[in-house]
């Protein structure tokens, strides 16, 4: 008897309000969504959003460049030494606890 009644209860009221509500988001997600599109429309056609198809279209760009702030491939390529990396050089960091464990 409890199960035919949850069943009702289902039926008539809690399933047709997620119906109701699932309408309503899509209503709303396609306002947004003609919306969104027409605000990309208006960019791309005032041509804010517009690429050159080609680019050698581009104007060239007069990059004035400061040589000594440039790194030079002699530096570039140079290896930083590597630290020691000693064993023991950790341990003197270990607690007592951490120790005493070590030894084990």
């Amino acid at each position: 008897m409890a199960y035919w009644s949850f069943s009702i209860l289902l039926d008539q009221l809690v399933f047709p309000i997620y119906d109701k509500i699932a309408r309503e988001m899509d209503i709303i997600f396609e306002t947004q969504t003609l919306r969104h599109q027409s605000e990309i429309d208006q960019l791309t056609n005032k041509g804010k959003a517009k690429m050159p198809d080609d680019h050698a279209d581009l104007p060239d760009l007069d990059m004035k460049v400061d040589q000594s702030h440039q790194s030079t491939s002699s530096t570039a390529d140079s290896l930083l030494p590597l630290p020691n990396t000693n064993t023991t050089s950790w341990k003197s960091v270990l607690t007592k606890n951490q120790k005493k464990k070590l030894k084990k």
